[in-house]
């Protein structure tokens, strides 16, 4: 049954054409790869731009909505991508294979190979931790799909940014809705890797704060398909909600099938993944009623969300309906969000050069990002804060948009 859970999540995608493959790597290493004066319309090659997500392995349907925009930048689906300062805009896909090796291979092939002029993901915490340090040393600006410490530590890495919340920034929405739901014992289901654990981190720290006990902690390895033993000791714990502290859909939908088949239907708190249509069928119309899924910006939300988000909406459904009917665009909103950031300071400054380009983003932010109002200083590169962030109820989605949870409209 877990099985049929991945199958049915990457086949509506495999049939609308959207699962990326090595073919989405459009690999170019010719052109001028000037870093310090690009100059508006001065014939010097294109901009080049990489996107490293996970195309193969067990985490290629997670990046599948990530894929789909990044095929559409450069193209009249996504107006404004075609040209950044007068030169035409490149963009390579490199598959990383969801691991830490994969990332530091596809990233040596943007820097080395492709020498592109910046970089927009990766998109899971093992890889980013594997790419940073190749990124920092070629001075490349970095948009990381990811929330990671090290993703917004600007001190550790100057030229790296997060369009992603930090981790604890996400829990005073969480926690206020457990608070509502009068949530006393809460167990969490751990993902065994960096991602995981920077989220189990984050809430238990905010759970102790507000009182709340945590009753046990159950683990088990990222892609695992069977979580029957994790569900019995979430259960046996006595806790009246589970926190699941995973980012990969598949994952969540596998631990809601095997808390469903042992009758364990409690309160259910995560990051945005639980929010995924995938999800959302393996609990159930009933169940997940009581599931409430974190990191959401407001502005990408029901039921009055910015004028921008509702466009990219319409801009996703155009490029791909599976897309905006299996996930909400809050996910892929950081793909044309880190874009257009890249665009802005390379515009501003003429240059491609990371360290320039980071301290303008750091004087100037992003205010009309559709996620949130980025803004950033010279140590906190995560550009969306805490007062930006919402939580929704999954199940909701109407033209990729989310409702708030315990909103109507």
């Amino acid at each position: 049954m877990t099985r049929s859970l991945q199958r049915k999540w990457s086949a509506a995608l495999v049939a609308a054409g959207l699962v990326a493959t090595s073919a989405l790597a459009a690999c170019s290493s010719s052109g001028d790869n000037n870093k310090t004066s690009v100059g508006g319309g001065n014939g010097k090659g294109p901009i080049k731009i990489g996107v490293e997500i996970p195309t193969s392995g067990p985490r290629a349907s997670a990046s599948t909505v990530y894929g789909a925009v990044a095929k559409a930048l450069g193209t009249s689906k996504l107006p404004g991508t075609d040209t950044i300062d007068g030169r035409k805009v490149q963009i390579i896909i490199r598959d990383n294979q969801g691991t830490g090796p994969g990332a530091a291979a596809a990233t040596r092939q943007l820097l080395d190979q492709d020498k592109v002029d910046a970089i927009i993901g990766p998109l899971y915490t093992t890889e980013a931790l594997s790419a940073l340090p190749l990124v920092k040393k070629a001075g490349v600006l970095e948009f990381a799909l990811t929330g990671c410490p090290d993703c917004g530590d600007g001190a550790k890495y100057p030229t790296t940014f997060s369009v992603e919340s930090n981790r604890p920034t996400q829990m005073p929405s969480t926690i206020a809705r457990m608070q509502k739901a009068n949530v006393k014992k809460v167990a969490i289901l751990e993902s065994a890797d960096p991602t995981g654990t920077a989220y189990n981190d984050a809430f238990t720290a905010a759970a102790g704060k507000a009182g709340i006990t945590i009753a046990t902690t159950a683990t088990f390895s990222a892609g695992a398909l069977d979580l029957g033993s994790q569900a019995a000791q979430l259960k046996s714990s006595g806790a009246d909600a589970v926190y699941l502290a995973t980012a990969v859909p598949t994952d969540v939908a596998n631990a809601a099938k095997a808390m469903k088949e042992i009758q364990y239907e409690p309160y259910v708190f995560g990051n945005a993944a639980a929010a995924v249509t995938v999800v959302v069928q393996a609990a159930g119309d009933e169940w997940i009623k009581k599931w409430a899924a974190s990191g959401y910006g407001t502005r990408a939300t029901r039921p009055n969300p910015a004028s921008q988000d509702a466009t990219f909406a319409d801009q996703v459904m155009a490029i791909s309906p599976v897309v905006a009917a299996v996930a909400p665009i809050n996910l892929a909103a950081g793909v044309l969000d880190s874009f257009h950031m890249i665009k802005n300071a390379i515009e501003a400054t003429h240059s491609t050069d990371g360290k320039t380009l980071a301290k303008w983003l750091q004087d100037n932010g992003y205010p009309d990002g559709l996620k949130a109002d980025y803004k950033f200083t010279s140590t906190v590169h995560n550009g969306m804060a805490a007062d930006q962030q919402s939580v929704v109820q999954p199940g909701t989605l109407q033209n990729g948009i989310p409702l708030r949870a315990g909103e109507s409209g």
